[in-house]
């Protein structure tokens, strides 16, 4: 019998109902730590060990028979009662079977997504996807058409600097500014005028500050004289 050492264990598989360890897990091979590597894992039924001791498991397995590889979802939108709604359906690696269910999940190692294990009712096997965010960058067009990426800290800045020894207390200035950040990424554009940006910032803080409104308004609208200062201060009263 040839013995080799598969890697240390990453996971486990536990049955909700009675509590017990169905299975552990260990990276594919290639794998560190489960982070880098082949998308594959060894799932070994507890059945299969043989022996636990203080620093490690021994087990008796078919090596190809418990690598399991991850599989890839396909994601169908639909419309239900009027609204855009998506569905994923994850596609089993080894039958080829559309529809599989989740009967486990829980945050992966990196804390950036969410593993899942999930059960092909045609075939009875099962397997592990991660499921996580992709980000696309808001790009901000600025004033003279050049382009950056979008920051949260310039925003911040803005709103600290127009709220500075104003009696708003710290919890509503994050509020505000989660506020703008979420009319910004609500839009669901890939560019954004910086212009935009500016008069979202200023109807949010019209809400929270009148003198925070009028800082900002003043050196977001560059205001050249008293007039136009004033102008503005009347919008502010209507």
């Amino acid at each position: 019998m040839q013995r080799k050492r598969l890697g240390c264990i990453a996971d486990v598989e536990i049955n909700i109902c009675t509590g017990e360890i169905e299975a552990i897990v260990i990276p594919g091979p290639g794998k560190i730590c489960g982070f880098f590597g082949t998308d594959c894992e060894y799932v070994i039924p507890f059945s299969c060990i043989k022996k636990i001791g203080p620093d490690i498991v021994l087990v008796e397995i078919k090596e190809e028979k418990f690598l399991q590889f991850k599989a890839c979802g396909i994601i169908i939108a639909h419309i239900e009662n009027g609204k855009r709604k998506a569905e994923m359906l994850m596609r089993c690696p080894y039958c080829g079977n559309p529809d599989t269910r989740v009967i486990d999940s829980r945050p992966a190692e990196d804390k950036n997504s969410i593993r899942r294990r999930r059960s092909c009712d045609e075939c009875g096997r099962r397997f592990t996807t991660y499921e996580k965010v992709e980000t696309i960058p808001l790009i901000v067009i600025k004033k003279d058409n050049n382009r950056e990426q979008y920051e949260r800290s310039k925003i911040e800045q803005g709103v600290l600097s127009a709220c500075y020894k104003r009696p708003v207390p710290a919890e509503a200035i994050q509020k505000t500014i989660d506020a703008v950040e979420l009319e910004i990424f609500n839009r669901e554009e890939k560019e954004i005028p910086s212009s935009e940006i500016g008069e979202i910032v200023m109807e949010k803080l019209k809400e929270l500050d009148p003198v925070a409104y009028v800082r900002f308004a003043s050196v977001y609208r560059e205001f050249k004289d008293a007039g136009t200062f004033m102008d503005e201060l009347k919008k502010f009263l209507q």
